[in-house]
This record gives C-alpha cells, sequence and structure tokens, in this order.
C-alpha cells in the first residue's frame, strides 16, 4: 500500500526557494546563495500539529489498506524535520516504540534521504518477509507512507 498528499496552500510554511524549474537554464544564481534562498525554511511550530495528525493518519490508512496491524510490523521508520514530532505521530498511530525509527535523531534533517539510509542501515533487523511502515512528511506540505514486505 501507498499513499502520498501534498497541499500547495500551505507551500509558505515549509518550502525551499531555489533551485527551481521556474528559472532556466540557470537554476540558481549566485546572489540567491548569498542570500540563503536553497535552504530550506519551515515554520515548524505552526506545522508541528498539522504534520502529527497527518502522519498518524496516513501510517493508519496504509495499514489498514494493506490489512495488517501496527503489531505485525518488523519496523517502522518516520522521517520529519522534528523527531519530536515523528516519534508522537508513531504513537499516535499505536506503533511499538521499540521498533520505530527517527532518522532525524540518528542524524539530523537530510529532506528525502532520511527514509532510504535508515532502509539501508536498518536491513538487518528486518527478516525475510517482514513487514515495513515508512511514513514522512516534508516542503510542499507532503506526506505519504508506504507499508513494504521485505524479500
Amino acid at each position: 500500500s501507498l499513499r502520498w498528499y501534498t497541499d500547495g496552500a500551505l507551500a509558505d510554511r515549509f518550502w525551499c526557494q531555489y533551485p527551481a524549474s521556474r528559472r532556466y537554464p540557470l537554476r540558481i544564481l549566485p546572489e540567491d546563495l548569498e542570500a540563503g534562498r536553497h535552504y530550506p525554511s519551515a515554520d515548524l511550530p505552526a506545522l508541528a500539529p498539522l504534520v502529527r495528525e497527518r502522519l498518524a493518519e496516513v501510517a493508519a490508512d496504509v495499514l489498514a489498506e494493506a490489512g495488517w496491524s501496527a503489531d505485525s510490523l518488523a519496523l517502522s521508520i518516520l522521517d520529519y524535520v522534528d523527531p519530536a514530532v515523528a516519534r508522537a505521530a508513531a504513537g499516535d498511530a499505536g506503533l511499538a516504540s521499540d521498533r520505530v525509527d527517527i532518522p532525524t535523531e540518528i542524524f539530523g534533517h537530510v529532506m528525502a534521504a532520511g527514509l532510504p539510509l535508515r532502509l539501508v542501515a536498518l536491513r538487518d533487523r528486518v527478516p525475510p518477509g517482514g513487514r515495513v511502515l515508512i511514513a514522512a512528511a516534508g516542503p510542499g506540505l507532503s506526506w505519504g507512507a508506504a507499508a513494504l514486505e521485505w524479500s
């Protein structure tokens, strides 16, 4: 099961201005770098309750669609810039805390790389046929989850 959502009305709350395809062929200019426009910006306090709710909901949705219970998971990885929000969402979704991994607790916010980095690092914790839930929220605002069967 896989679900991914976005709400463009919230783009100004968590986004990265450049590089952007609206400028072609130069996607980022020296003055953009000097001004720091290539760094993500986020209103994390305003987003925290919404992200917590959306991550918990999407995790529950993909588990229900897959016909899996939270207890059947070998591993859950939830990624968000604020690890406390991701950890709270995992709790709200009923995920066993001893089988939850939060990438930002390990190495900070690495944008979209958090999930694959942790999947590789934790691959030995999941037996063949083991069930894995991954979920993330990020700029845009976007959020999603997938139920994976490990092979």
